[in-house]
């Protein structure tokens, strides 16, 4: 899509845009609203580290420190600690329902822990967040010292050991020394490999005993130590939900919903609505722009001379013209590709414009499956016309024609419907029909049925020229293309296309009619017809 097709698409669906916000936003705030308020309350602890032997400053320490760090960070949130709170404080609440509520986070390069604690009450969660941070450190202190006890009997179990390693040694080198000189090489040889194991377990006690006495000297001050450097207090105002937030956030995603709901019903979207789409397609021209609405409503003074819809129907009579201006042109047949697209009104419009233009025209209603002329005109009667003419070849044409209100147009009704009217209009006595009506009259209007209707393309074949109506938004691009490719094949040279149904808003015309005449009025006074249309130009 073209930026200005985005812009032409907005404007089109402006609503889309503008409801979408307000219903996400609505839709936010009254959930949000109805959630419970959740309250956090946070405490943070600073994790002292203390090695001993007077390495605090290395970076050996340091790193430790900092693992030690993450590692604690891990445990606060651990059964360790989180049941002994629930037992403290009587909570009615599971564990796991616990763990959920409770988030631990580390600040980087720094020794801080902080323990946020999340809960209906805001007194609860800080008391839930304080009584965390006291279990915390009241097992880490278990934890070290229970570590320290095991360290220190296990370098006193492995001192005993190593002392009764020597003795056994020692006696066996006394007993060496002691003997003759008998075996001299081989005594010799056994009594090194005991002295060498006697130096070793020497070095090794003395080894065992440095650490012993190290553990004694440092076990009142080394270790980890927890302080509590800001107790959690009771929060002021929820953290959740956040419904100013939360309703902003869904105004914004409401308004991407409705763009991109815009923009995907323009791409999915292959019906013809526009000028430019009808020209692009057809290449044919656009020789009328009618406006959305009711066409016998929108005509209302259209014999004033000073009324928007006649005005529009002018201007299509001067495309025609144009359009015609090489081509010696008797009849014209007004087709759709369905139903329901407002070909009768506009060939019985266009009729009565080329009338008070000074032709003189006869509007022929050859849809005889549905005739709807008839219904236009106060005083046309559907009880005689173009069936008789067909089946009764005997009927003059002057005797079928009938009057109305407008100086020189005529109307021939359908008449009585036959049984294969597909039949009768491809028929000679057809074509002798249109001949006379050519002769009868300047030019001769047909309101044909649909085009996928063989009686359409019959008829089309016979007459000096098409006019195409369309109804903007309702047929597809390939159903157009369709209607006009069986068209073509007629013969007939399509003069242009009639785009219906369009907002008024978006024609030219109608804007600038609308503001040079900014007052209609109509000092005519026409009798009550049977139809809107009919009581627009069949009065007398």
């Amino acid at each position: 899509m073209t930026f200005p097709e985005i812009l032409k698409a907005l404007r089109q669906w402006w609503w889309i845009l503008f409801l979408c916000p307000i219903i996400a936003a609505g839709t936010a705030y009254f959930v949000s609203s109805s959630m419970t308020p959740i309250y956090e309350a946070e405490a943070t602890m600073l994790l002292e580290h203390n090695f001993g032997g007077g390495a605090g400053t290395d970076l050996q320490s340091i790193q430790a420190a900092e693992r030690r760090t993450q590692t604690f960070n891990q445990l606060v949130n651990t059964r360790s600690v989180l049941a002994p709170t629930i037992e403290s404080l009587g909570l009615d609440i599971s564990l796991g329902e616990l763990r959920e509520n409770v988030s631990v986070s580390h600040e980087r390069d720094t020794q801080l822990v902080s323990v946020a604690v999340q809960h209906e009450d805001p007194d609860t969660a800080a008391l839930i967040a304080n009584e965390i941070t006291v279990q915390f450190s009241t097992y880490i202190r278990e934890v070290q010292a229970e570590v320290s006890a095991v360290g220190e009997q296990g370098v006193a179990e492995t001192l005993t050991d190593v002392d009764e390693q020597i003795a056994v040694t020692q006696e066996r080198i006394d007993q060496l020394e002691a003997l003759d000189g008998s075996g001299a090489l081989d005594q010799t040889a056994e009594l090194a490999q005991w002295q060498a194991l006697l130096s070793q377990l020497e070095q090794s006690r003395e080894s065992l005993q440095t650490i012993q006495d190290t553990l004694g000297l440092i076990e009142p001050g080394a270790g980890s130590q927890i302080f509590v450097v800001e107790p959690a207090v009771s929060s002021s105002g929820p953290v959740s939900p956040r419904i100013m937030l939360n309703t902003a956030l869904a105004t914004v995603l409401g308004l991407l919903l409705g763009g991109g709901l815009i923009v995907g019903i323009t791409i999915l979207d292959d019906n013809v609505k526009t000028e430019e789409g009808v020209r692009e397609l057809t290449d044919r021209p656009v020789i009328g722009v009618i406006p959305r609405g009711e066409l016998p409503e929108q005509i209302d003074y259209m014999h004033s001379g000073k009324s928007i819809s006649g005005e529009i129907f002018r201007g299509l009579r001067t495309n025609l013209q144009f359009a015609m201006i090489d081509r010696s042109v008797k009849s014209i047949v007004v087709t759709s590709a369905a139903p329901g697209e407002g070909k009768t009104t506009v060939a019985a419009n266009l009729a009565i414009v080329l009338a008070q233009g000074g032709q003189r025209v006869i509007l022929v209603d050859a849809d005889m499956r549905r005739p709807r002329v008839h219904t236009l005109f106060n005083r046309v009667r559907n009880d005689r016309g173009l069936g008789n003419l067909l089946l009764q070849p005997t009927v003059a044409l002057d005797d079928m024609l009938q009057r109305t209100a407008i100086n020189n147009l005529l109307v021939l009704a359908t008449g009585p419907l036959p049984p294969n009217p597909a039949d009768l209009i491809g028929s000679l006595r057809m074509q002798a029909i249109v001949t006379l009506l050519e002769e009868e009259a300047d030019i001769v209007v047909f309101d044909s049925p649909p085009v996928a209707i063989s009686d359409s393309l019959l008829l089309s074949s016979l007459s000096g020229g098409i006019i195409f109506v369309t109804l903007a938004g309702k047929l597809r691009k390939s159903e157009l293309v369709q209607s006009m490719d069986s068209l073509t094949q007629t013969g007939a040279p399509i003069l242009g296309v009639v785009l219906n149904g369009v907002r008024a808003e978006s024609t030219t015309a109608h804007r600038v009619y609308q503001q040079y005449y900014p007052i209609v009025g109509s000092d005519e006074s026409l009798p009550r017809p049977k139809s809107r249309l009919g009581r627009l130009f069949n009065r007398s």
